[in-house]
């Protein structure tokens, strides 16, 4: 099944799956649908797009914890 990915601003804001036989223009308000783009498997929320490849985004690095103390 395709998955498509909501896209604004260059980034994916979220994903879908129609059901089995649905197309995406079947389950959204056009204005909705026309945000879709397709996309592949791990695309996921977060992600950016740019020239029609997705990129995840980059690891999280904690800040170091600090005592409360200047």
């Amino acid at each position: 099944m395709q998955k498509y990915a909501r896209v604004i601003d260059d980034h994916v804001v979220e994903t879908f799956t129609p059901p089995e036989g649905g197309k995406i223009g079947d389950c959204f308000h056009p204005d909705i649908a026309a945000e879709f783009i397709p996309c592949g498997q791990a695309v996921g929320q977060g992600w950016t797009v740019a020239g029609g490849k997705f990129t995840a985004p980059g690891p999280v690095v904690p800040e170091e914890a600090t005592d409360g103390q200047d």
